[in-house]
């Protein structure tokens, strides 16, 4: 076995970034809110 494959790297960072919209952004509405419409 070699390392991540690329879809679990992928996988993983989209998750990181979605936990870190959440904490910095937070929900409103019970959507995201990513900084632009």
């Amino acid at each position: 076995i070699k390392g991540d494959s690329p879809e679990k790297v992928e996988y993983d960072g989209m998750r990181n970034l979605i936990n870190a919209v959440k904490h910095g952004v937070g929900y409103r509405n019970g959507k995201l809110i990513f900084g632009f419409k």
